[in-house]
């Protein structure tokens, strides 16, 4: 969504995307940008997390916050950089190279477990995609807002913003 840090040391994926292209750089994606999840705009999150906590139907249930859409990081690339006039394709590396930059995480000593390549790699290209129609029977939620549509409203804020983002 549209207040995400754009900054921080890795920021979400789409968070990342709009800030290279905001500063005319490539970005560099650590997978071959095919793996697919499902997304869901901040504002519908908080419409079905607020129905969990008032619904009087809710307690007891699990809902899936999901859009039953999958995407590919290829996908969502192209639908950010459509609203930048600085176009490029994306540089690739292998998704093993990306922990690379944090060492730390893969090192015993200040960390009580350290993470296994293995596992980050098999979870930089899981496949995820959710089905909220558990939500939809019992709580009659359904998600509003598209990809296409939360990605420009996102993009827009930061770049009517971007003065006031401080790095």
């Amino acid at each position: 969504g549209p207040h995400q840090n754009l900054f921080r040391k890795h920021p979400p994926f789409l968070g990342y995307a709009i800030r290279e292209l905001m500063n005319g750089n490539v970005p560099t994606f650590y997978s071959d940008g095919t793996q697919k999840r499902d997304y869901i705009y901040i504002d519908d999150l908080v419409r079905l997390v607020q129905l969990c906590m008032l619904h009087k139907s809710a307690p007891g249930n699990t809902f899936n916050a999901s859009t039953n859409k999958v995407y590919s990081v290829n996908e969502l690339y192209q639908i950010v950089s459509e609203h930048f006039d600085f176009k490029c394709q994306p540089n690739y590396n292998n998704s093993s190279s990306f922990w690379n930059k944090y060492p730390e995480l893969f090192e015993s000593g200040s960390i009580t477990m350290p993470l296994r390549g293995d596992i980050v790699e098999k979870e930089v290209k899981k496949f995820a995609q959710g089905d909220y129609s558990h939500a939809q029977q019992v709580l009659g939620w359904i998600p509003l807002v598209s990809m296409e549509k939360g990605i420009e409203i996102t993009v827009r804020h930061i770049l009517d913003h971007k003065d006031q983002v401080k790095e």
